[in-house]
């Protein structure tokens, strides 16, 4: 069985009590007036999934992000049965005042924005089991301190982490083989994070405006890095590049503004306009790429 998608309110939906679940047509229907104030929600054992925006708090509609139909923005806990294996899209997106949720070990799926702009959600689980975790999964969860990733997971996909402005560190298991674009956009506090080490490549902007990251070790897995993906680390001094890779895109590097040095392998045969600030010296042999492309935009260099 199913938790349905999201129950929009009408002429004939009744007030939910809190702990209270109503069935329906061989359905969990949750019927709600917008003024409930349900804060603890048990979810019978047996349901295998929760559906999309079963939960999906209101957001004002003279919000900057637009309107919403249902308020479980007061929801604080939710008791998930071990029977679950998928948490849908948007399940639980925009309930402002969830602080904590275990997820069962058998949820091997997250699906996109399931816990977006959570934004008081500072501590969750993620199950020993999961393989997808899918788009703007976390998505300015604004109180997320820290997450460890299971080794299940293959790709940290696009936006996952984005303006979670508090989250200081990641765990990310070493068979990752992507880490997306926007991926830890704008996570303000993270001073350190380790690339896995079978990734193979780096999406834009993925840590665009990490202003507090201080170090990178690009692991030599990876063989592109693309447009901005460390746009504005405004902290950042030291990066380590993968001794194979090819290609550095548009502004990776631009407004680093502690960067002062950077060592380019051999390897690079590709680096696109406004990658470095002015102030950088680029280190690298005579014969690379890297020292024509330095000549060609006037860059300081030393030939190692």
């Amino acid at each position: 069985m199913i938790l349905p998608k999201k129950v929009m309110t009408g002429s004939d939906a009744t007030g939910l009590r809190n702990e209270e679940v109503m069935k329906q047509r061989s359905k969990l229907i949750f019927n709600v007036h917008r003024d409930i104030k349900v804060e603890h929600i048990v979810i019978p054992h047996g349901y295998t999934e929760i559906g999309y925006e079963a939960f999906s708090g209101t957001i004002d509609v003279n919000d900057e992000y637009g309107g919403s139909s249902t308020k479980w923005v007061n929801l604080v806990s939710v008791e998930i049965p071990d029977s679950i294996t998928v948490i849908d899209s948007n399940a639980f997106y925009g309930c402002y005042s969830l602080m904590n949720i275990t997820i069962p070990n058998n949820v091997t799926r997250i699906g996109s924005e399931a816990f977006s702009r959570c934004v008081n959600l500072s501590n969750i689980n993620m199950p020993s089991n999961l393989v997808v975790l899918e788009k703007e999964a976390f998505c300015r969860c604004e109180s997320l301190k820290s997450i460890e990733i299971p080794n299940g997971v293959k790709i940290i996909s696009d936006g996952i982490f984005y303006g979670c402005k508090n989250l200081r560190t990641v765990k990310m298991p070493d068979s990752m083989a992507f880490v997306g674009n926007l991926a830890f956009c704008n996570c303000e506090s993270l001073k350190y994070i380790e690339i896995p080490s079978q990734a193979t490549s780096i999406g834009w902007n993925a840590f665009n405006g990490c202003f507090r990251l201080k170090h990178i070790t690009i692991p030599n897995s990876v063989t592109k890095i693309d447009n901005q993906a460390f746009y504005n680390c405004k902290k950042l001094e030291s990066v380590k590049l993968s001794e194979k890779l090819v290609s550095i895109g548009r502004g990776v590097f631009r407004h680093c503004k502690s960067l002062k040095f950077i060592d380019i392998p051999d390897s690079v045969t590709s680096i696109e306009k406004f990658v470095f600030d002015e102030t950088i010296t680029i280190r690298c042999s005579k014969s690379s790429y890297a020292y024509d492309y330095c000549l060609d935009n006037e860059l300081r260099t030393i030939i190692i």
